[in-house]
């Protein structure tokens, strides 16, 4: 395994914010109420970061972001339902669309009005790019990152779900990444309005 390097080592040291809960509003839950457990880091008038994490993880995969990004941005990671101490959706057949709509009702619980950046990880990229879809109006930009298992299907749904202006696959170069949604195996990054 390669050896982190000296900044890696002091963001992966430090303290991970404390779990902290909001209750949340929406059909999607039993009663339409319901608790989101998440971690947030940062002076909260800051423009927001939101991260979402993939199967198998939780807010607390986020350690290093906190770390580096809380001094400029309101960072904030989720419990997606169902994960941790949050509460699950309602039925056995949540879809992608329920978990958007709960990540709606969390960002209004929270009262966040936009997050300057959603970051989506493996399964978490799905739930972001439903959610942009849905709320384009509540992202500024777009990242998902860790796609690679999930690739053929994120794209299937980008060019399902989004207008083909918005939506371009090719070779990574982030030295100058084009309006719209940029789609390649290990990034994607976004400007949901298309750059208008």
């Amino acid at each position: 395994m390669a050896e982190l390097s000296p900044l890696d080592a002091e963001l992966l040291a430090q303290d991970l914010p404390e779990l902290a809960q909001v209750a949340v509003a929406s059909s999607i839950y039993p009663g339409q109420r319901g608790q989101v457990e998440y971690r947030a880091a940062g002076d909260a008038s800051n423009a927001a970061v939101l991260m979402l994490h993939g199967l198998g993880s939780s807010s607390a995969g986020y350690r290093a972001q906190f770390a580096g990004l809380s001094r400029d941005f309101h960072v904030i990671a989720w419990n997606a339902p169902g994960f941790g101490g949050s509460s699950p959706i309602s039925g056995h057949n949540a879809g992608i669309d329920d978990y958007a709509e709960a990540l709606e009702a969390f960002l209004r619980a929270l009262r966040v009005e936009r997050v300057s950046a959603l970051v989506g990880s493996s399964w978490g990229s799905v739930v972001a790019l439903a959610f942009t879809r849905r709320y384009p109006a509540l992202v500024g930009s777009l990242v998902l990152s860790a796609i690679f298992r999930w690739f053929r299907f994120i794209q299937w749904l980008a060019v399902q779900l989004l207008p083909d202006n918005l939506f371009k696959v090719g070779a990574c170069d982030l030295g100058h990444v084009p309006a719209g949604l940029f789609l390649c195996h290990d990034m994607i990054v976004s400007d949901p309005s298309g750059g208008s």
